[in-house]
């Protein structure tokens, strides 16, 4: 949607490892479409590359 949420995290690795849950952070949505965007705020000095896996996001209920 646009808007920052949560803070930078470090994923270089050597090799490819699950880092378990990250918080990204929470916000209230309204109903209809929205979109999530994940944009590269660094560079690791080792890294030669720019890729990244995701394997699921948690959208929860604050019960409204």
């Amino acid at each position: 949607d646009g808007k920052p949420l949560g803070v930078p995290h470090e994923l270089w690795a050597p090799v490819v490892l699950p880092t378990g849950p990250l918080p990204l952070g929470t916000r209230r949505l309204e109903s209809g479409d929205h979109t999530i965007e994940f944009e590269p705020a660094g560079v690791h000095p080792q890294s030669t590359g720019d890729k990244f896996g995701l394997d699921a996001i948690e959208i929860t209920s604050d019960g409204d």
